[in-house]
């Protein structure tokens, strides 16, 4: 079928399949809107934010703490119950944080779209073509299709997409390399955790893999020209980082690092989400790489304003212009 040749419309198209775009798409076929979710690459790639084995859930954050039930622990208390880990001052626990299983969301929520009616591609890549006042028209391999709105949930290619079409903040790209230590105890139950030294690092336990270490900025590998490119492995001052870190913080491991996919991901300065709609474009990334988590709420609120329903929640600080 040739582009023009026949035109396909639905409500709404959600131009990238990770967790924000399918989960917006889901919970716009909840609401009985018909739904098309396009993805460039294939089922299950390694290429953009989402992919792979593990997230970290929690409550607490910079700015909040929603757990009702939550502990201090002082450091004695705290080794005590994960003897893992080194700690030197007081832990905040909660016993409602934990892990999200990333590959296994993706796939739900995808198929929750198709099981509400919606439509998945992959592998089909999606140009905007045409933005009028009350529609947008996109090439989405040979086809031409029609929506109401297109939601763009692009990660690291979002720019690409909208095409200068909505004018957005800098953003900074990263390119992490996903580190794993093997448990000397490979029946050991490990915590999800933040720790607070300089710089922070977080951790969480990948069931049949290992204890997954990462950091912000530390294990940063250099940007490349090629996006759906993988590169290799971090250069030898990061993974000597990567070892005296678990030497001194988690001797409950193997202090080798062993290394799995990159995980591309895009930020804003103040790495607040952009969540906001210009005409019939609605703009959802970046989730600066602390997304995942809130999954299915920022699906929710991406599907409230392609509905043209007020937001459930404040999105004041994720507008377009909070970051002008």
């Amino acid at each position: 079928m040739k582009r023009g040749f026949h035109v396909r419309e639905f409500d709404v198209v959600v131009v990238g399949a990770g967790a924000m775009g399918s989960a917006t798409a889901w919970q716009v076929a909840s609401r009985g809107r018909s739904v098309l979710l396009t993805e460039q690459f294939e089922v299950g790639h390694n290429r953009g934010s989402s992919h792979g084995a593990v997230r970290i859930f929690r409550l607490a954050y910079d700015d909040v703490i929603i757990a009702a039930r939550f502990e201090w622990l002082d450091p004695d208390a705290a080794r005590e119950r994960v003897p893992g880990l080194v700690f030197d001052d007081e832990v905040v626990f909660h016993p409602d944080g934990g892990r999200c299983f990333a590959a296994e969301t993706l796939l739900a929520l995808q198929r929750r779209v198709t099981e509400l009616g919606g439509e998945v591609q992959f592998s089909t890549r999606a140009t905007i073509s045409k933005v009028a006042d009350d529609h947008v028209e996109l090439f989405i391999g040979d086809e031409t299709v029609r929506a109401g709105v297109a939601v763009v949930t692009a990660g690291t290619w979002v720019t690409d997409v909208l095409g200068g079409r909505v004018t957005l903040p800098k953003l900074v790209l990263d390119r992490e390399r996903v580190t794993h230590f093997r448990p000397h105890d490979p029946d050991a139950l490990w915590p999800s955790f933040l720790h607070h030294v300089d710089p922070w690092r977080y951790g969480l336990q990948t069931p049949g893999v290992g204890l997954k270490i990462g950091g912000l900025r530390e294990f940063q590998l250099p940007e490349v020209a090629d996006l759906a490119q993988p590169t290799g492995l971090p250069d030898p001052k990061t993974i000597d980082a990567a070892r005296r870190h678990a030497e001194r913080w988690a001797p409950g491991v193997d202090p080798e690092p062993f290394y799995g996919p990159v995980c591309s991901f895009t930020s804003t300065e103040s790495r607040d989400f952009i969540l906001d709609r210009v005409g019939p474009l609605v703009v959802g990334s970046p989730c600066s790489d602390h997304g995942f988590k809130f999954t299915p709420l920022i699906g929710s609120l991406l599907a409230d304003l392609a509905c043209s329903t007020e937001p459930s929640f404040d999105l004041t600080r994720h507008r377009l212009s909070a970051f002008h």
